[in-house]
């Protein structure tokens, strides 16, 4: 038993400093054959145990944050860090929801270092009061890759026009029209989201004589160029 806990201990140091290396986390749990999970738990550890607080760690290796207390916690690990919970009002709540323009409970246990319970029931209070709305996306399909972190908790938000801005900010950059028709209509039917996005602008059709488009044709080749961007280029 103390050969397997000796091992046990070295094989812990190997993946610390595999950690520390910058290693990719699945490259380390397929070297050493353990879980993600366990990577992140260690990860975790070692930060606190060199001086970062359980909030830092949250933040830093996206967990809970009464995870990362409860780990510390049974591995006797603490944080050279005082515990201050802010006793936020429900006020400094709403502002913090607005400048967000959404809110989870994660978030807001980072930003206030409450506990997760503690967190999920200052939204659900708010929520129940009427001063806050909130929206559970579903999971699968299209979407899925978009809102990844926030699939099937609740989403919290003051003003329907903040949770639509928050939600197009997701929306990748030139993301094909078709796609993005195909998840504004998944989150309508999923959550009863109406998302709408300004219309593209439409190309002018130009009509030409078949004389003249073989002549621009021919020219567009010379030049290595679409017809489409000869005639933008020279202005017909």
């Amino acid at each position: 038993m103390e050969a397997d806990g000796k091992n046990s201990e070295l094989g812990t140091k190997k993946i610390i400093q595999a950690i520390k290396k910058g290693m990719p986390v699945k490259e380390i749990a397929k070297k050493f054959d353990v879980p993600e999970r366990t990577i992140t738990k260690l990860s975790i550890l070692d930060a606190v145990e060199n001086g970062m607080s359980f909030r830092q760690a949250s933040i830093k290796f996206n967990t809970y944050i009464s995870t990362v207390n409860f780990w510390c916690k049974n591995a006797g690990i603490q944080s050279g860090f005082e515990k201050q919970i802010m006793k936020a009002t429900d006020k400094q709540i709403l502002d913090e929801v607005k400048k967000n323009k959404v809110m989870t409970v994660r978030m807001l246990e980072q930003i206030f270092s409450y506990q997760t319970n503690t967190a999920r029931k200052r939204l659900k209070r708010l929520a129940s009061e009427g001063k806050l709305e909130y929206i559970v996306l579903g999971g699968g399909g299209k979407a899925a890759y978009l809102f990844k972190d926030y699939i099937a908790r609740r989403i919290y938000y003051v003003a329907k026009e903040d949770l639509h801005k928050w939600l197009k900010t997701k929306f990748l950059i030139n993301m094909p029209r078709g796609l993005k028709v195909a998840i504004t209509q998944k989150l309508h039917r999923d959550s009863g989201i109406d998302l709408k996005f300004d219309e593209e602008p439409k190309k002018k059709a130009l009509m030409l004589n078949p004389n003249i488009y073989e002549k621009i044709k021919q020219k567009a080749s010379k030049s290595g160029i679409s017809v489409a961007e000869y005639i933008e280029k020279v202005g017909c």
